[in-house]
C-alpha cells in the first residue's frame, strides 16, 4: 500500500514493489511549495477519472499509476477495500493531482498541514 511520507521540503509519496511494476514508475517526490490544495476524498477509487496510461486497473477493485484527461492527470493508487482517500492537487509538476487510498485520510491531511506550520511528519 503506497505511503505518504514528508522529508524536509518535499512530500514523497512511497510505492511498493507491486506498485512500482503497476504504475511502471518509481517513487513520487513533490516539493511541498507546489501543493494548491489537499482534501479528504470519501471514495478514492471514484475520484480517479480518465484514461489509464500507463499503469494498471480492474474495474471497480483497483487503480495504480497514470490516469490522463483534457485537462490533466492523475496519479493514483486506489483499491476499493480502502475507506477513503486522500486528493493532493499539484501546481507547476508533472501531474495535476495524486490520488492515494488510505485506511485513515484525515491523518495524511493533518500531517501535510502541520508540515506546511514546520513540523517534521509522516502518515500512512
Amino acid at each position: 500500500m503506497a505511503r505518504i511520507a514528508i522529508r524536509g521540503s518535499d512530500l514523497v509519496v512511497r510505492l511498493t514493489t507491486l506498485e512500482k511494476l503497476a504504475s511502471l514508475r518509481g517513487d513520487i517526490y513533490v516539493p511541498l511549495t507546489s501543493i494548491s490544495r489537499v482534501e479528504v476524498v470519501e471514495d478514492a477509487l471514484g475520484a480517479v477519472r480518465g484514461v489509464r496510461a500507463p499503469g494498471y486497473g480492474l474495474p471497480f477493485v483497483s487503480k495504480v499509476g497514470t490516469w490522463r484527461r483534457r485537462d490533466g492527470k492523475t496519479f493514483a493508487v486506489a483499491h476499493r477495500w480502502q475507506r477513503g482517500g486522500v486528493r493532493i492537487a499539484l501546481e507547476g509538476q508533472g501531474y495535476d493531482e495524486i490520488v492515494i487510498g488510505s485506511s485513515n485520510p484525515e491523518k495524511i491531511v493533518q500531517s501535510i498541514m502541520g508540515r506546511r506550520d514546520g513540523e517534521d511528519a509522516s502518515a500512512a
